[in-house]
């Protein structure tokens, strides 16, 4: 379990490594760029992309809520890695796939904010707070309704079509693991 968390842990340094690293790679020892001005300009992000990027988010909180985990699913890209709480990362959109199509659960409840958009026109990163309410079935007629609340960060890249999609994907519960509150 401590592997997997520290696992989990490097993973994610290595991320943030990675897009600040691709943020400032063109930038020489000397504090002068390597490539034009005009291209580094070319490589911020611009207002439509901040725009695209932020609606990945409004889009993950209506799929839920409407229940429609295929379009959900589509916000990943096909080597998506999605890092849950408590559970080993979840490598591919098909290992997501299985794992939200194991649940017997409904989202009653599921707000999203993004708080920040950073990168490039090629890799990007995201954040924000969300707070959820889940009915999961336990059978037998029972229920168990599950409040959560925490925040989120998630590297997206685009596809094959330009279309920005989760690349990496961690959810962090402000809650104590039974606390319920």
């Amino acid at each position: 379990m401590k592997s997997s968390i520290l696992k989990s842990a490097h993973a994610g340094a290595l991320i943030l490594f990675m897009v600040s690293w691709c943020l400032t790679a063109t930038v020489s020892a000397q504090g002068q760029s390597s490539v034009p001005v005009s291209d580094l300009q070319e490589m911020n992000l611009t207002a439509e992309d901040r725009e695209a990027i932020a609606a990945l988010a409004t889009s993950y909180s209506k799929f839920a809520l409407a229940g429609d985990f295929d379009s959900w699913l589509l916000l990943f890209r096909e080597d998506a890695v999605r890092f849950n709480p408590g559970m080993p990362p979840l490598e591919g959109r098909e290992a997501i796939s299985q794992w939200i199509n194991s649940m017997d659960f409904t989202v009653l409840a599921h707000k999203i904010s993004v708080t920040e958009v950073e990168g490039t026109r090629e890799l990007a990163y995201v954040r924000g707070a969300f707070q959820s309410e889940l009915s999961v079935n336990l059978g037998g007629g029972e229920e168990l309704i599950i409040p959560d609340e925490g925040s989120w960060l998630s590297v997206v890249r685009r596809d094959d079509q330009d279309t920005w999609r989760f690349y990496r994907f961690i959810t962090n519960t402000d809650l104590a693991p039974g606390s319920g509150e």
